[in-house]
């Protein structure tokens, strides 16, 4: 138990909570003000006696050599601050991540081209090369410009993260359900297979392919629905992106033929369309798509929260269910 100032109080209760714990501030008049502070038994005082824990180090937690894929859950966190590099790195590990660390930003920009990570915690103002100059860096990169990157600082600048396309961005000291909450998006999905997305529209596919890859997902394309027959032939996809009106097969044919095949009746099919749902066309569809969302005003977070619902562990459609939901910007 012990005193402390207000601004003092509230970082000590934003480190307890990246903790797991929480602290309290009972006051009474004429006595003044206690805080207890409550932590896990998992981060209780070790006896003196005992030897200290190691500390994280600043390396890949894996091989450089052994090149993650896609799909892998290593994190990377590029930060200055031993202290928060070992509060990230433990919440990390705690929620299921591999993690590697890197104590400035050239470091971390070579750990990142040679571990490939599926994910970037970034610092800004750090030694030898700041958040700023890596970020740059990355999305120059053909082979990292749709790595997910969240930036996390004291400083207050979304703005200029934003538009040098930071993925997301989290305040120093960090909020550990903030922190839980961006890093949910980048679990692996369940299935092995990629989304499969399949359009006539080089635009559309290119769109949400760069979108998907960067919340994390692997993607595959297809232009029309016999192509996209032949994709799934090839390697079975977790999930399929369909548009509706397309040449040589469109999105009613390839959904038929899909459902057809008893192999492929489990895999679940969202379809994207620009056109106006009619009854007859939900006639068609129902018993065979999994969802309908409207292409005008799709927004990713609403479309990933569908994507990674449909391809949880407990799911699994059996085609009966059709939802027509605008999606919110």
């Amino acid at each position: 138990r012990f005193g402390a100032p207000a601004p003092a109080l509230a970082i000590t209760r934003a480190f307890a909570r990246m903790l797991g714990g929480e602290i309290a501030v009972p006051s009474r008049p004429g006595e003044g003000t206690t805080s207890p502070l409550e932590l896990p038994a998992l981060y209780e005082a070790r006896d003196p006696a005992e030897p200290a824990a190691a500390p994280v180090a600043d390396a890949p937690e894996i091989p450089a050599t052994a090149r993650p894929e896609a799909g892998s859950n290593l994190v990377l966190v590029v930060d200055d601050d031993p202290a928060t590099r070992d509060l990230l790195v433990r919440f990390l590990k705690r929620d299921g991540f591999q993690v590697a660390t890197a104590p400035d930003g050239r470091a971390g920009l070579e750990q990142a081209r040679a571990l490939r990570p599926r994910v970037v915690l970034l610092d800004v103002t750090m030694p030898r090369m700041d958040g700023w100059a890596v970020l740059r860096a990355l999305r120059a990169d053909p082979d990292f410009g749709a790595t997910p990157v969240i930036m996390v600082t004291v400083l207050d600048e979304q703005n200029l993260a934003f538009s040098l396309g930071a993925t997301d961005y989290l305040h120093k000291p960090v909020e550990w359900g903030a922190l839980k909450e961006a890093m949910e998006r980048f679990r692996p999905a369940i299935h092995e297979g990629p989304v499969l997305v399949v359009d006539d529209d080089p635009d559309v596919r290119e769109r949400m392919t760069t979108m998907l890859t960067r919340e994390g997902w692997r993607v595959a394309s297809a232009e029309n629905g016999l192509a996209g027959l032949e994709a799934v032939g090839v390697r079975k996809p977790g999930l399929v992106l369909l548009d509706l009106m397309m040449p040589e097969m469109d999105g009613f044919g390839f959904l038929r033929a899909l459902r057809d095949k008893p192999e492929w009746r489990d895999i679940p099919v969202v379809v994207l369309t620009a056109k106006d749902v009619t009854a007859e066309d939900r006639r068609r569809l129902a018993g065979r798509a999994d969802r309908i969302l409207p292409k005008a005003g799709l927004g990713m977070a609403d479309l990933a929260a569908t994507l990674r619902g449909l391809m949880g562990p407990s799911s699994g459609s059996d085609g009966a269910e059709v939802a027509d939901r605008p999606v919110a910007p």
